[in-house]
């Protein structure tokens, strides 16, 4: 639940998250860590740093506890959350590079636990969290 003023401008929100959107942020945060590091250029050090900053933000939180998230924090874990989706669909895929794969089934242990099929689930659970954090964020 979001508690901030006006939809534009604000400087931070409280959030609050259950235990399984706290997993689905942090591993997000990961995959979207991982791959700024892979392709690491100056210009995304700032992002990459303020990005690892909300994770552990994130991480740090208890399941229903409140976590203050300025505006460009919540952007870029949307922004990851958004990353995630078809990042865990190629890790499903026998195709699929195996860094890429590795880095993915680190973030999230279940698709290597529970087995590929599990990305279906996982994805929908993801977009389920980029509205709720869209929604936040946008004031809606």
């Amino acid at each position: 639940m979001a508690e901030s003023g006006p939809a534009h401008g604000w400087c931070s929100l409280r959030l609050r998250f259950d235990e399984r959107e706290l997993e689905l942020l942090h591993g997000a945060e990961r995959v979207r860590g991982a791959a700024m590091a892979h392709a690491a250029r100056p210009d995304q050090l700032r992002l990459a740093l303020t990005l690892a900053k909300a994770g552990q933000k994130v991480s740090h939180t208890t399941p229903g506890a409140s976590v203050v998230l300025d505006e460009n924090e919540l952007g870029l874990l949307l922004d990851a959350v958004r990353f995630a989706v078809p990042a865990v669909h190629a890790a499903a895929r026998p195709d699929d590079r195996a860094d890429h794969r590795e880095a993915v089934t680190a973030a999230f242990p279940e698709l290597t636990e529970k087995g590929a099929w599990r990305a279906f689930g996982l994805t929908r659970e993801l977009e389920a969290l980029a509205v709720r954090l869209d929604s936040a964020l946008n004031g809606g």
